[in-house]
């Protein structure tokens, strides 16, 4: 499950989240240089007052170190009903830490930490609803467990929801309720939120399209390193899209997401180094961005692939690899892909002479808009 992280440095700052501002264990990243000081911490804590919130600590870290004493105190405080040591037992046989994994076992402890409106619980419960991971895919339930999570303001309970209430599957389907949803999931500091929101001005899903909210919504998700967002950022600022347009900030965001290895910010850099556009006309670095792209089943991809071998660009000429490029983006409906292949069957490059199958890829790509198809079927 994915929490908000708030970075800490110290045994000190550490301490004070969880204490004093209450943030749940998960929620909370530290350098692994601390550990043994934390553990040392919370025994301390425990011995001088043996507190459930006092020794769930020292269960998590012990859990950390893969102590399996931290499992005996989880056990002990579920022993008594203690809602947060349930949830964590439940974690501990989902994933198969110290204890053999238990998936059974797992959604059985959340149930019972759902009985005290755990929402962590609820939450665990809900996603296993929503994918049929454990349980029965039932959205209805799903949304039902979601709901009760969400009047504790929990921010992947509220997130999940209102991805239900995006989805059609969803009786319920609410565009506004959805947005509604991602608006307090993203003020608990869900990352994820901030992005749908920026698809949902993007698009005008709930909400009345305004590219400047959007890319407002996706910059802040940037920030924290989503990557759909900070590949929109790209495409916004490449487009002029609800900012003034920039090529080099474009490139920027690209490169970020490039090192992040995602696939549409791998291809979108790849074509401004085939145009020149913000940064050297480059084909052999176009080329590698694209095989990168390519090898995460980017479609788009593999059409400029083909295109690049082809011509020989970037990489060796090769009719076979270019037809291979071709035939996988023309499988996933890349039109122009659909009619590069066929003038390859109507030539017999790369592949066997087919006339058959070259008027059936150009009838194609003109059904998807390819305008030159049309001269290219009076030659067959």
């Amino acid at each position: 499950m994915d929490y908000r992280k708030t970075k800490v440095e110290s045994v000190a700052s550490f301490l004070s989240l969880y204490f004093d501002e209450d943030h749940v264990l998960e929620s909370i990243a530290y350098p692994s240089g601390i550990l043994e000081d934390l553990v040392v911490e919370a025994r301390r804590l425990v011995e001088k007052e043996p507190s459930s919130k006092n020794r769930i600590l020292l269960a998590f870290l012990l859990l950390e170190k893969k102590d399996r004493e931290g499992i005996l105190i989880l056990d002990d405080l579920a022993k008594h009903g203690d809602p947060k040591a349930l949830y964590l037992l439940g974690e501990c046989y989902l994933n198969g830490n110290v204890v053999h994994k238990d998936i059974d076992q797992a959604l059985h402890l959340y149930e019972l930490s759902a009985e005290k409106d755990d929402p962590m619980a609820l939450t665990r419960l809900g996603i296993s609803y929503t994918y049929g991971f454990g349980k029965e895919q039932d959205i209805e339930k799903a949304a039902s467990f979601f709901q009760r999570a969400a009047q504790a303001n929990h921010p992947v309970a509220l997130y999940s929801l209102g991805v239900l209430y995006s989805s059609a599957r969803y009786s319920q389907h609410d565009s506004k309720k959805a947005v509604d949803c991602f608006l307090r999931a993203a003020e608990q500091g869900s990352v994820e939120a901030l992005s749908r929101l920026g698809r949902a001005y993007k698009y005008g899903e709930g909400v009345k399209q305004d590219y400047q909210k959007s890319f407002e919504y996706f910059e802040k998700a940037a920030q924290s390193e989503d990557v759909f967002s900070i590949n929109n950022v790209g495409l916004y600022y490449e487009r002029g899209l609800g900012v003034e347009k920039n090529i080099q900030k474009a490139v920027s965001y690209y490169e970020k997401g490039a090192s992040l290895n995602y696939a549409p910010s791998l291809y979108h850099l790849a074509i401004l180094h085939l145009e020149g556009l913000g940064v050297d006309r480059d084909f052999k670095k176009a080329f590698e961005l694209l095989r990168r792209s390519a090898d995460k089943n980017y479609p788009l991809s593999y059409y400029y692939l083909g295109q690049l071998y082809k011509e020989g660009k970037g990489v060796e000429k090769d009719d076979e690899k270019a037809f291979f490029c071709f035939k996988l983006a023309s499988d996933n409906q890349i039109a122009h892909a659909k009619y590069e292949l066929a003038l390859l069957y109507r030539d017999g490059i790369g592949t066997e002479r087919d006339i058959k199958i070259a008027r059936k890829l150009l009838l194609e790509s003109q059904r998807l808009g390819v305008v030159e198809a049309e001269d290219a079927l009076k030659t067959l």
